[in-house]
């Protein structure tokens, strides 16, 4: 009886582990089959992080960290193996769960983490839509299955995305049968490209993997053209959110308990960003440098970097909010001299942005925008006023404003054209600036 029971229970073990394999397995089937990951930098950066020896230098954030900090550059400089563990609208509980599994995998000396202010203001977890999860499933996609990962999607959202977090097939359903998309999907995924998890180059492109976490990019911002959204919004640190809080301290007491030092920075924003900002960005300068200060950690500002040291042009950025790879080089060299002592953080800085804005020649410095206005941006806006005018591609010219100190204004969201600014510098008329950009 005893030796019959046995048996018919390690038959229904065997069963139930040949059910869940035959779960998993399929699922994996339809992963590969319809969620295309063929240019995700993140795919390449976690295999990469899996095959280290060591890492001794780990920098993390968002995408203004792996955007910002070559690794080439790094490792040559100090000697070491860095890695940049950066990755899209990485959220605070992305960068703990991940920060975790490094202390863990390896003897990590120093941990640098970007704390750029966009993320800061992202959604409570519980709070969060499905289309918050996209900077989750970026991280939490390639992570190899553990407790910590589980534990890290369980915490990410309200339980009516688990399915969607777990079973990644099932956010792309509606492809399994768009045979065309499947048949491509599949070709490119058999190329050595893919296979071997090399960057696939295409024409013309302007940014790529260049290796450990760092993406680089060679498009530039020519004369304080910046268009694009980053900065519409007002920025107020009482729109932080609670779990940004709770993972940052959370990430600090985990180092302590490590024994892994940690250093806190945030890189170089472009000043149409900071003048964007304006004395908010002070706000949240002086939120993270006490919360340093409390505990004892290191908090490095490169926004209040004098131009001697971090040159405010705007060809150093692909857009308002990232370096391109000359402006990474640029401060990626800044960096390793910071860490290695051969320049001091507090002697290269001003004591804020407002100083720092007030310091710098008057300029505007380009548009942002939402979905029906637009807004000039300029380091002294009281200072200018502006002559708009509109060159549609289709259509007359027209004049939406002469020389007034109004700097926000519409154009038809159907159209498309040139938008030509003339800025006048108040106290001497004759000192102008002008701009073109394309909407």
């Amino acid at each position: 009886m005893n030796t019959k029971f046995m048996r018919e229970s390690i038959n229904k073990i065997i069963a139930i582990i040949f059910v869940g394999i035959s779960f998993i397995g399929i699922w994996q089937l339809l992963r590969y089959m319809i969620v295309d990951d063929t240019k995700s930098y993140t795919r390449l950066t976690l295999h990469e992080y899996y095959n280290q020896e060591n890492i001794d230098v780990l920098f993390i954030g968002a995408s203004l960290c792996y955007r910002s900090l070559d690794t080439q550059i790094l490792d040559e400089s100090l000697g070491m193996n860095t890695f940049n563990l950066g990755t899209s609208s990485q959220d605070m509980d992305a960068s703990y769960y991940l920060i975790k599994d490094a202390i863990k995998r390896y003897n990590v000396r120093h941990i640098y983490l970007e704390l750029s202010p966009v993320i800061a203001l992202h959604t409570n977890n519980s709070d969060r839509e499905l289309t918050d999860m996209t900077g989750t499933y970026i991280v939490s996609d390639y992570m190899k299955p553990s407790i910590s990962k589980a534990q890290y999607l369980l915490e990410a959202s309200k339980p009516d995305y688990y399915i969607n977090s777990f079973l990644l097939a099932r956010r792309n359903w509606e492809k399994l049968f768009d045979f065309e998309y499947v048949g491509s999907l599949l070709e490119t995924k058999s190329s050595t490209t893919y296979k071997n998890f090399e960057y696939g180059y295409s024409q013309n492109e302007t940014e790529y993997y260049a290796g450990k976490g760092y993406v680089a990019n060679t498009s530039r911002i020519l004369d304080n053209s910046f268009y694009d959204p980053y900065g519409f919004k007002s920025f107020r640190i009482e729109g932080i959110s609670k779990d940004w809080y709770k993972y940052l301290n959370k990430i600090l007491k985990l180092c302590d308990k490590s024994k892994v030092e940690i250093t806190l920075f945030c890189a170089p924003l472009s000043v149409h960003m900071l003048a964007s900002y304006g004395d908010e960005y002070d706000k949240y300068h002086d939120l993270i440098e006490q919360m340093a200060e409390d505990k004892g950690k290191k908090f490095w500002d490169f926004n209040l970097c004098k131009e001697t040291y971090f040159p405010i042009e705007s060809n150093l950025y692909k857009d308002s909010t990232h370096l391109n790879m000359y402006g990474a080089e640029y401060f990626s060299k800044l960096m390793s001299d910071i860490i290695r002592g051969k320049v001091i953080y507090e002697n290269i800085c001003y004591n804020s942005v407002s100083e720092k804005l007030n310091n710098i020649k008057p300029m505007v410095c380009g548009i942002t925008y939402n979905s029906e206005y637009k807004k000039i941006i300029a380091t002294h806006k009281d200072l200018f006023e502006y002559r708009i005018y509109v060159i549609p591609n289709e259509g007359n010219a027209y004049l939406i404003q002469d020389f007034d100190f109004n700097n926000e204004f519409r154009i038809n969201f159907k159209e498309h054209g040139t938008i030509s600014i003339t800025a006048r510098f108040i106290k001497v008329p004759s000192d102008i600036q002008k701009l073109e950009f394309k909407y």
